[in-house]
């Protein structure tokens, strides 16, 4: 075996500060990879059943669309981001949790603020420089299946590379209510130096749920790229910008194919003391599509 002070770091995008999740900051649930690591769901809904004060409603058994609401709070107020990313429904009113892997996160955080709740994504960073690769399987009743996969690796001295895929298909309630969703993901970091970097992402989820009243058949894909800045501990600089779309086949109920744009500076200045977040977000959505309205 190789001394752990032997082994070269991974050289990993610079990562966004975050706020304690004890003390203070009451309302707060957090989970890093290891405590996500003993958590045996098959997708985000499954974690977020475990938070207080969040209503979930389902339209029949595993596969059927779930909404999820804060207690106490309007329509609009659970919002979803990946590292700042905010993810858009498009086709729906809320996200369909159900359909969000956890396969490549390294963290989950939900916040309960006074005006919303958000649930922030975090992706997987690598522990260091060696390759890390990750397979996970699993099958079930009514002839449910679950196949999912990570790999990611340092290529040179200034770039990582992360690919990943989980597959769920299952027949549903008396296997009448087939439903399967299948996540990709790739993702391209470079750094500068420690403290600064760009990344590139790409995301895509299908979906097919047939023989319901919701039935769906539709891809969903994102693709953004960030750049972000760390001059000091203190203050950290964002900016990113990209796109969500959805293609439906032609046997989905919406047959209008919808996207959104995004854009966004963010910047973090913080301490011992207290932390101060600000965020300009601008978006441009086509016709029919749901996107949060701009912040």
């Amino acid at each position: 075996t190789v001394a752990a002070d032997s082994i070269v770091p991974a050289p990993l995008f610079p990562a966004w500060p975050q706020p304690d999740s004890a003390g203070f900051w009451h309302g707060t649930w957090s989970w890093d990879r290891e405590a996500r690591g003993r958590f045996h769901g098959t997708s985000l809904l499954d974690l977020l059943r475990v938070v207080p004060r969040l209503t979930l409603t389902r339209g029949g058994g595993y596969g059927m669309p779930v909404g999820v609401a804060p207690w106490g709070l309007g329509g609009g107020r659970l919002r979803f981001f990946y590292d700042g990313w905010e993810v858009d429904p498009l086709a729906s009113a809320s996200l369909d949790l159900q359909e969000i892997s956890l396969v490549e996160l390294e963290g989950v955080r939900v916040e309960r603020r006074l005006n919303e709740v958000r649930v922030e994504l975090f992706p997987f960073r690598l522990p260091d420089r060696r390759p890390y690769s990750q397979i996970e399987l699993g099958t079930g009743d009514p002839n449910t299946r679950l196949l999912r996969g990570l790999f990611g690796a340092a290529v040179g001295a200034r770039q990582t590379v992360t690919l990943a895929f989980d597959i769920a298909d299952t027949e549903g309630f008396r296997r009448q209510q087939p439903f399967a969703v299948t996540n990709g993901f790739v993702r391209w970091g470079y750094r500068f130096n420690p403290r600064a970097g760009v990344q590139v992402e790409y995301r895509t989820t299908e979906v097919a749920r047939e023989d319901t009243a919701f039935t769906e058949e539709a891809d969903r894909q994102a693709l953004w790229v960030r750049g972000r800045w760390l001059p000091t501990p203190a203050l950290a600089l964002e900016a990113m910008g990209g796109r969500n779309w959805r293609v439906p086949s032609e046997r989905d109920r919406f047959q209008d194919r919808q996207s959104a744009y995004q854009g966004a500076l963010r910047a973090l200045l913080g301490g011992r003391a207290g932390w101060l977040e600000g965020i300009a977000r601008v978006r441009q959505e086509a016709e029919g599509a749901f996107a949060v309205p701009t912040s």
